[in-house]
This record gives structure tokens, sequence and C-alpha cells, in this order.
């Protein structure tokens, strides 16, 4: 289980950004949009108003090209990178919105597990196909959106053939099996946490168990056609 996707917002003080390793991607009345080239691309926002710079993108696609393996370390390392590159420290910055979740192997085919999962009560469902094939499904309310998606589809649509190999090599991905990634997507977290999050705050273990329980926690709300089990 791990953090996959995150908004960080940083307020600047006197300190201004360095921006010199960045590629500007467009120009707004009140901010710039740039990207910081890593194995994948991660926006960087400068709100000049406010005075306020933004991160926004995957951590583990950022430092690895990919999420299928990733630790605490992987975000550490990347964030120590940025902040370096910067010339601001991330950690202090606030949690505007993240992602935690695991990539599970099954024993069957992708769209008959999401067939299979049909609902949680009081959210609102969205399903997602390719063809007449069941893809993902999401499950929302205002502050949280829980997703389920087909990982191996993932890794053969957006990886190229030397990553798909790497992968396979340190981390035991075979491409003939099934994977599925389950999700939390926490588009709130201020008011899902009742109260601002902090980014060294969720790298605590502390807020890491907590984040592992919640997400084992929601998958059993998951109403479902038959027995399947998360470990």
């Amino acid at each position: 289980m791990n953090l996959d996707y995150c908004e960080i917002s940083k307020s600047l003080g006197k300190d201004k950004p360095n921006l010199e390793y960045l590629q500007r991607e467009a120009i707004y009345p009140n901010a710039e949009r740039y990207s910081f080239q890593g194995c994948k691309k991660i926006e960087i926002w400068n709100f000049h108003e406010r005075n306020q710079l933004s991160v926004k993108g995957s951590l583990p696609y950022f430092i690895n090209g990919h999420n299928f393996n990733s630790s605490l370390e992987d975000w550490k390392e990347a964030l120590n990178y940025l902040s370096s590159c910067l010339n601001q420290n991330l950690f202090s910055g606030l949690i505007e919105a993240f992602e935690f979740g695991t990539i599970q192997e099954i024993p069957f085919p992708e769209n008959a597990f999401l067939r299979n999962h049909i609902k949680i009560a009081g959210m609102e469902s969205k399903e997602y196909f390719q063809g007449h094939i069941i893809t993902g499904k999401e499950f929302i309310s205002p502050t949280l959106k829980v997703k389920l998606y087909d990982s191996n589809r993932n890794i053969k649509s957006k990886l190229d053939k030397p990553l798909q190999e790497e992968i396979s090599r340190l981390w035991g991905w075979d491409r003939e099996k099934h994977y599925i990634k389950l999700e939390n997507h926490y588009k709130k977290p201020e008011a899902h946490f009742r109260g601002n999050i902090y980014l060294n705050e969720i790298l605590s273990p502390e807020f890491q168990y907590k984040l592992k329980l919640e997400l084992l926690f929601i998958y059993q709300k998951i109403m479902k056609t038959g027995n399947v089990i998360l470990v």
C-alpha cells in the first residue's frame, strides 16, 4: 500500500522559488504553470498574488516512471529532490489532495472482478468501459473518491516495453496474470480529516497506518456479488 498522486501548496514567504529547472507551459492572469521533467512530468504552479507554489502529480511516476511498486522512501526521495531544485521545503506544505492505494494480484480476469463490485451505500457510482469491457469503477462522495480499476491494462497501455520489463524483473509483474488497483482519492482532505493536513503529517507512521486501515474499511463497505478478499 502506498501514496501516489498529490497536490501540495506551499506558502513562499520571503524566499522566492527557483524556477530555472522548469519548463513554462502556460500563463494565466493569476498564475504560471510549469512542468518539471523527471521520469515523468510533474506540474508546478506559481501563484504570484497569493505568493504560493503548488505541486501536482504522481510522485512515483515522477521518480520511478511507474506506480506498480513504490515506497514511502520513494516519496521522500522525490520530495527532497523537488525541494532542493525549487529552493523550497515542500515537507511543510499543505496537502490539497492525495491518493493512497494498493495493487493486488487477483486469480481471475479484471473485468469479472469489477463487475462483482456493485456500490457503496451513500456514494455515487461510475463505470468505465473500453468497448464492452469494463475497465474501472468509482464510488464518489463530496470528500472522497474510491477507485477500482484494471491495473494490468494501465501498465500495458501507458508504459513502454523497457519499463514493463523492468517492473517484471524488479517487482515480479507478469503480463499474463491479473492485477487490480484499489485507491482512495482524498479530494478534500481538510474536510475528510476535519482539519488541515500537512505533508509531514501524512508521511508519519501513525498516519500511514490510519490510511491503511481506512483503505481496508472502505473496501469492506463495497457491496459485492461474491466472496472476494483483499490482503
